[in-house]
């Protein structure tokens, strides 16, 4: 608002007439051949406002209507980005990781795979992925391993660094392993505690490798492979007859008895799978003369003992055929 006494007019050309009250000592501000920069003028009568431009008039209702979506479109752009940036940055599971079925329980997103945490045992329980036909390349570069907790997991449900620091006999053995991440960004998203549980470091980083290396990578070379891994947990009576089972680091982290895994190929060729692998091993130092195809199982032992039921939207009669062989 001008100061009292002075009004807002238009500066007028050479020639034309001026009203008496624009008449007075004060200078116009501005060109005077101009029309958008004002002249300011003392006077003491308010000028009527000036009617606004005819190509104002003409674009004011597009540039209201621009004004009132402009936060609208700011939001769908910003959530495009984040979108387009989480598709490119991050690894997400396959769109058909569930056509045969999963274990029973809940389960976390977890890069490529889905995982169901153990509360109760605050470690994992299964972890389950596909990988395409092909897709695992080179193993991913570890430099960068580095475990961190699930915060989506209540903190009396999980496990942490503090668990694991200064075991001797137990490494952080994965069940979404990294061998079997098909990106260095899956890769790094094995490295969850809600991904791993208390795994004996000789089986750890001997036989069970080996197995998770070669078994996995060479069916995976020739067909789409649905892999679950897991944990089963037996209790043992201690000095007093009680049934107990054994625990580690300040948050009482169970360690498992067994590990186990569950691999279905299914060849470009094929409708319906034909084989099923199933491991099965004791988490414990395993002796020094046993083979890695030693630890083969039917699949209906390993869902006996971890109580689990495998790729239930298998046909019965091939399920069961699958299941009860090696």
């Amino acid at each position: 608002m001008p100061p009292k006494g002075f009004t807002l007019a238009r500066t007028f050309a050479p020639g034309r007439a001026r009203p008496p009250e624009a008449c007075s000592s004060a200078r116009p501000i501005g060109h005077r051949d101009s029309f958008l920069p004002t002249s300011l003028f003392r006077t003491g009568a308010a000028r009527p406002a000036l009617p606004p431009p005819r190509w104002w008039q003409r674009g004011y209702p597009l540039a209201r209507g621009i004004n009132a979506a402009a936060p609208v479109l700011f939001r769908l752009a910003a959530w495009l980005c984040i979108a387009l940036c989480a598709s490119l940055g991050h690894a997400k599971p396959a769109d058909d990781i569930d056509r045969w079925g999963k274990p029973e329980g809940d389960y976390l997103v977890i890069g490529d795979a889905w995982v169901h945490c153990d509360r109760r045992a605050k470690c994992g329980g299964w972890a389950m992925v596909k990988i395409a036909k092909g897709s695992l390349h080179a193993a991913a570069d570890r430099v960068n391993q580095k475990f961190h907790i699930e915060p989506r997991i209540p903190a009396i449900f999980r496990s942490g660094a503090e668990d694991y620091r200064g075991q001797d006999e137990f490494d952080i053995g994965h069940l979404w392993e990294w061998a079997a991440a098909r990106s260095q960004t899956a890769a790094e998203a094995t490295e969850n505690y809600a991904n791993a549980a208390p795994q004996n470091k000789v089986l750890n980083r001997g036989d069970w490798r080996t197995i998770v290396e070669q078994q996995s990578r060479n069916l995976s070379e020739h067909a789409d492979v649905w892999i679950i891994t897991g944990t089963a947990f037996a209790s043992r009576a201690d000095k007093h007859g009680n049934l107990t089972i054994r625990t580690i680091g300040p948050h009482q982290v169970w360690v498992p008895t067994y590990f186990w895994k569950v691999e279905l190929p299914v060849y470009p060729d094929q409708k319906l799978p034909s084989k099923l692998y199933g491991w099965l091993a004791k988490n414990e130092r395993p002796p020094a003369d046993m083979l890695p195809a030693e630890y083969c199982v039917p699949v209906k032992e390993i869902e006996e003992i971890s109580t689990y039921e495998f790729f239930n939207k298998l046909p019965p009669g091939v399920a069961e055929v699958l299941k009860g062989g090696r």
